[in-house]
Order: structure tokens, then sequence, then C-alpha cells
């Protein structure tokens, strides 16, 4: 591990990439960071603000629509992303080939700072970035990138708005924390809170000699035959079939069709790949076939295709 060259409790103003290339390596415990989102728009006010619209031509190459030189050329960027992580730079020209050069320009000016926060992180040491929807599936293949798939932990969910209605969609409601460490060495500290007594009252409803509890489906981890979720338990033996989470499948089903399925105006084409094939039904499929629809069921491998 490195000796710190920064004093602790120190901000920083301005652009973190040169503070971040003076700090030495492997001195930083926990990096929690919040980078633009990519919105392709600009975020201004009276205490100051960034611009988050991103162009190629622009950011990297530092030149207009003419060819003129506007900015900064970061040519370096690109050589130091292809020479040092070649698998990131695979990550920017697929984004740059099926979304656009602008999402290739906002990948390679976060890489460079993500190959930098690696750097300064000790081995014990872990990484939370904040994104939302409209990257996070490009952010999360370039850390695997620089930071291992091995050592993605987590994608933690944080719903940062209760419902509100889209134009033409389900209502944005949440972001998502991109949870990496710097190897399998990384510090882990369990987090515990206490109930609200609303959750309390409503789902610890009996108790006991040693207080209250709740009842909760006996499972475990791991594959229903081979792995803990399979073993018996004080001499109770598992009967369920399948795993977790079925009777949820079923209702994100209905509200699926429910919401992206005109049923009476019939379409060309329809195709649902379920995870298991009750996630539907066959009485669905009788339904359906009673509604004028004519409808195909392959079953392979415990999965139906249904065919409109």
């Amino acid at each position: 591990m490195g000796a710190p060259n920064f004093a602790n409790r120190t901000l920083y103003y301005g652009d973190n990439l040169p503070a971040l290339r003076r700090m030495n390596s492997e001195t930083v415990h926990l990096i929690a960071t919040d980078p633009p989102f990519k919105k392709q728009r600009g975020f201004f006010s009276d205490a100051g603000g960034y611009d988050d619209r991103w162009t190629w031509q622009r950011d990297i190459l530092g030149l207009d629509r003419k060819g003129n030189a506007v900015a900064e050329n970061h040519d370096d960027w690109v050589d130091q992303i292809q020479d040092d992580w070649p698998g990131a730079w695979m990550v920017i020209a697929a984004a740059r080939s099926t979304y656009g050069d602008d999402m290739g320009a906002f990948l390679c000016w976060l890489g460079v700072r993500l190959m930098e926060l690696r750097r300064i992180l000790r081995n014990d040491g872990s990484i939370y970035v904040h994104m939302d929807e409209t990257a996070v599936h490009y952010v999360k293949a370039l850390m695997d990138a620089i930071f291992g798939k091995e050592n993605r932990l987590n994608g933690i969910v944080w719903r940062r708005t209760y419902a509100h209605g889209g134009a033409k969609k389900w209502g944005p409601v949440h972001d998502t924390i991109l949870f990496y460490a710097k190897s399998s060495e990384y510090v882990w500290n369990p987090v515990y809170q206490d109930y609200d007594k609303s959750y309390l009252d409503k789902y610890y409803r009996f108790s006991d000699a040693r207080g209250r509890y709740r009842l909760v489906t006996l499972t475990g981890a791991g594959v229903t035959k081979s792995g803990d979720s399979g073993l018996p338990w004080r001499g109770w033996i598992r009967r369920i079939r399948g795993g977790i989470g079925r009777c949820r499948c079923r209702r994100c089903s209905r509200r699926i069709l429910g919401s992206s399925w005109m049923i009476f105006r019939r379409r060309k084409s329809w195709i649902c790949w379920m995870r298991r094939g009750w996630c539907i039904g066959r009485n669905g499929v009788r339904r359906l076939n009673k509604s004028g629809m004519r409808t195909k069921i392959r079953v392979r491998r415990c999965r139906i295709l249904l065919m409109i």
C-alpha cells in the first residue's frame, strides 16, 4: 500500500483528472462518485454547473463542425485506453457503433478517470458509481473491463422518487449504484438499521416467548437439487418446485401484458419468452384461443415460447 501525498478532508474544485493523476497509487480506501449521466443537456445555475452534452469531434478531437480547433485535443485519452485497457476500448467502440459517437465520447471521458480511480484505490478498497438508466449498461461493461467482472459485487437499485406517469412509458423512478471492489480482499462490514414501527406491525404479526417474528419461505442459495435450498432442515424436506419470486413474476407479467399488448388491436406478431410457462399459464392460452387469436406453444427446457 502506498503512502498518501494529500491531506485528509481536502476539497478539490474543478476537473478531477489532474488531481487524481497527482495522487499516489493505492492510497484510498473508499470511492463514491456521482459523474454526469450523459443526458445531452446543460445543468447550470447561479452557483455554477456543467455541460452534459457530448460529441466525439468536440470533446475528444477538440474541433467544431467546421473542423476548427475550439477545445483541447484529447487523443492521449484514446491512446491511454487502447494501450493500457484494450477491453475498455472495445466497450467504447461498441458503444459508438450501437449508440453513437456521443456515447463513445462520454465513455472515453469517464474511462480515463475510472482508470485513475482504480490506480489510487487500495487492494482492500471498493468503489460506488452512481448512474441513471441512460448509460448505466455501458458504464457497467466499461467497469467490468477496468475492474474485472469478478470484482463486480452489486448493482444497487435506488428508488429516488415515487411513481409518476410517463408520457408513453413506465415512469423513471430509480437510479443504479454500481458497486465494485479492487480485489477479493475488499472490506465489507454488514450494515443494520432498525425497522419502522409500521413495517413491524404489518409483517411481524406473530410473537412467542422469544419475541416477534414473521413467516417466510424456507429457501437458500444454490440450485434446488444440489444447493442449500434442496437440503433437509430440522427434519423438514423442501417440496416446492422452482425458485424464488414466482408470484412476483406472475404479477410483473400481467403488468407488462396490460401496458404493452393491444389485445383489441391485433398485432401481426407478438412473442413472449417467459422464464416459466405458468407465468401466463395454459388457461391464459385457452382464453387467447377463445378470443380468436391462434397460438402455438413450444416447450424448450421448461421455458415457453408463445407466438401469436
